[in-house]
């Protein structure tokens, strides 16, 4: 079997690690093209925001839509890695309400809306979508500090919770160090259903960028 190589590429500021049999000058190559697609799709015609993108993937339409919704909706975990900073976590549905969706995480429960793919029924575990900005620091779930970078304007932080681990981004500095034990909110979510998760490499990293 023909061993498969590795080529570390940079897309709109993110590095990507894309594993395969091409040569690594062509992937090189591909992946200068897509960059500058996708930076002429984000400024859009004469320098205005685009209204609709379209996310490919070997190829084939994956799902096209107005910015917001390819981000907030993505059709899969693949789609959400290559749109920015996404973690997904495996959660196990409780029951439902005039509040929303109980989910279990771990020893902990959270309500909130929850859309997206597949069922939603009592008992069954199911893969949730977060951005960043879905959640935050304080509340009622328990987690640990893997990671904390300062960016000025914010500070994102890497969770290690039951579910997987949470990527979240909050305003100001710093407000817990790694090591630390916290609670934090989950305020939103997108069920994947049984997506498949994101590639090898895909997933955005907490670093520079």
């Amino acid at each position: 079997m023909e061993e498969k190589s590795a080529t570390t590429v940079e897309i709109l500021g993110r590095e990507y690690r894309i594993r395969g049999n091409a040569d690594g000058a062509y992937v090189e190559k591909v992946a200068r093209f897509v960059d500058e697609r996708l930076r002429e799709v984000t400024r859009g015609a004469a320098g205005q925001p685009a209204d609709r993108v379209a996310v490919l993937r070997g190829g084939r339409l994956v799902q096209v839509g107005p910015p917001r919704d390819v981000y907030e909706r993505p059709a899969d975990a693949w789609v959400a890695a290559m749109t920015g900073p996404a973690s997904v976590l495996t959660v196990t549905v409780l029951g439902a309400d005039r509040e929303g969706l109980t989910l279990r995480i771990g020893d902990d429960r959270a309500t909130l809306v929850l859309d997206g793919h597949g069922e939603a029924d009592a008992g069954r575990s199911i893969r949730v979508l977060v951005r960043p900005d879905w959640a935050s620091l304080g509340g009622d779930l328990r987690a640990v500090v893997r990671a904390v970078l300062y960016r000025g304007p914010h500070t994102d932080y890497r969770l290690s919770t039951p579910a997987g681990d949470l990527e979240l981004r909050e305003p100001g500095p710093p407000r817990a160090g790694v090591g630390d034990e916290v609670r934090w909110t989950l305020r939103r979510a997108w069920s994947l259903g049984s997506g498949t998760a994101p590639p090898e490499g895909a997933t955005p990293r907490l670093g520079p960028g």
